[in-house]
């Protein structure tokens, strides 16, 4: 964590450590998901600082995002994670075929973009359940009000209206 109130005087205030390389992040009110290569492992926010409250154990994932339902992980399936402030516990893992590409949580919605179609999933039950998908690969994801734009490789971007 980094002090930048004054562009000259850029400081280093807080470092969160994990245990092997980080390759994604994802953020509720109060802490960050950092994905690493064998775990999730949480930090605390609140506080200026960075302390590791919990992780669990996985592998094989990809991609994280946060929805107001917790932590969406996706490699060879799609995990929900809940953080109740004191543990992270799996509660769904929904296998699937299509390798990851971006992951995006929008209110109790997880949008998960491959090369061939962009996978959606309702967290609101405390599972992944399985929506109507996209027609569209899903490279990248962007949001502007309720509306989410949504890079679809050689077919430009497409806008769907989340309201």
């Amino acid at each position: 964590m980094y002090d930048t109130s004054n562009p000259a005087f850029i400081r280093r205030i807080a470092v969160g450590t994990t245990t092997s390389a980080s390759i994604g992040i994802a953020q509720t009110q109060d802490a960050l998901a950092v994905l690493t290569e064998g775990s999730i492992e949480i930090f605390g926010i609140a506080s200026g600082t960075l302390p590791h409250l919990a992780s669990a154990t996985t592998s094989g994932n990809l991609v994280i995002a946060a929805t107001d339902d917790g932590f969406v992980t996706a490699g060879n399936s799609v995990t929900l994670w809940k953080w109740n402030g004191t543990s992270l516990q799996s509660t769904a893992a929904i296998p699937i075929s299509y390798s990851p590409l971006a992951l995006f949580g929008y209110g109790s919605r997880a949008w998960l973009g491959t090369a061939a179609v962009t996978l959606v999933f309702d967290t609101s039950s405390g599972a992944a359940r399985p929506l109507p998908s996209v027609p569209a690969a899903g490279y990248g994801f962007a949001t502007d009000g309720s509306t989410l734009y949504l890079a679809g490789g050689v077919n430009g971007i497409y806008s769907i209206d989340l309201s």
